[in-house]
């Protein structure tokens, strides 16, 4: 049974179509977001520029996430995520944790809260977003 043994997406860059959201659902153009498998590892990347503004105060979630996330626990960090403010000329980084299995946040360092509450800050256009995560499904 060659399907249990070998999927079309392993091994290879699979495109997938993220959300965000930050209180509302926030438009955005992408320029990348790709994924690949090898057994229950996936490693997914993806480059939005923002295209309508979010709402502060809320954390910004990248959800859609195509595959999802096992072994969930707290503290699981996934990698990372950037936000370039363009209005202000600076990037907010923090490591990558899961909301749910499906959608995941950024937290900054000795923060309480995900990107977008702490710091709080709201999305807007000509902002970008990025985010890179290893996990297992």
């Amino acid at each position: 049974q060659v399907d249990g043994l070998i999927k079309p997406e392993v091994g290879r860059w699979q495109t997938w179509t993220p959300t965000v959201t930050q209180g509302v659902s926030v438009t955005f153009t992408t320029t990348f977001a790709r994924y690949w498998v090898l057994g229950d590892t996936v490693v997914l990347r993806a480059r939005l520029a923002i295209t309508s503004a979010g709402t502060a105060g809320n954390v910004i979630q990248v959800g859609g996430i195509p595959l999802a996330a096992a072994n969930l626990g707290i503290a699981a960090i996934l990698g990372g995520l950037v936000v370039f403010d363009d209005s202000l000329a600076l990037y907010y980084h923090g490591g990558l944790l899961p909301i749910t299995s499906t959608s995941f946040g950024g937290y900054a360092h000795n923060s309480g809260n995900g990107i977008g509450a702490v710091p709080n800050f709201a999305l807007a256009s000509e902002d970008s977003l990025g985010i890179q995560a290893i996990y297992e499904r």
